[in-house]
């Protein structure tokens, strides 16, 4: 990973995440969201797919991490999975799911979702995947070639500091701002 860190502004997620929903051709039936990342995006993706579609999409949380956020690189365990809903939650009507996370570094958390989704929900069920920032560089998990992958952006590889993770909000939209994404 080179060096540095990119501080993303609310306002530029936020904008990211609205210039891709004329992507979609529909609303998905459920957003999964990987917490804690795909949390916020999946929020302001479901406000603008209801004023696209006209229909309120519910999300479902899927607790996977792999970073180790105070170290700020993988976890030595892999995937830990803190949460995931149990089969009756999901509901028997799914024929289209989005997963939707903040950021495709490595695709190990999306390939994790992806197959544990795909052994829980109904095989005629649909699998996409939406994220926030791809970063452009070779990853260690893969998708099936058929998945429909949307990113908002794609990126260097440089560490991404979010706002929902900032202990000072001031000092990270001022960052954001001398990067230019504010």
């Amino acid at each position: 990973m080179a060096t540095g860190k990119q501080h993303y502004s609310y306002n530029h997620i936020h904008n990211l995440i609205a210039h891709s929903v004329p992507e979609f051709a529909h609303a998905p039936d459920v957003l999964v969201a990987i917490s804690g990342g795909g949390l916020i995006p999946a929020r302001i993706l479901r406000t603008l797919l209801k004023k696209r579609f006209g229909v309120t999409v519910p999300i479902r949380v899927v607790g996977l991490q792999l970073y180790d956020d105070d170290a700020e690189e993988i976890s030595a365990e892999g995937v830990k999975r803190t949460q995931w809903p149990s089969a009756h939650e999901w509901g028997l009507s799914i024929k289209n799911a989005l997963i939707v996370d903040e950021v495709d570094d490595t695709r190990t958390t999306l390939q994790y979702a992806y197959e544990h989704l795909r052994k829980d929900l109904a095989q005629d069920v649909t699998i996409s995947v939406f994220v926030v920032h791809d970063k452009k560089k070779k990853k260690r998990g893969e998708l099936p070639s058929d998945v429909r992958y949307i990113a908002a952006a794609h990126v260097d590889d440089l560490w991404i500091a979010y706002p929902w993770d900032a202990i000072d909000i001031d000092d990270h939209e001022k960052r954001a701002a001398e990067q230019g994404l504010a």
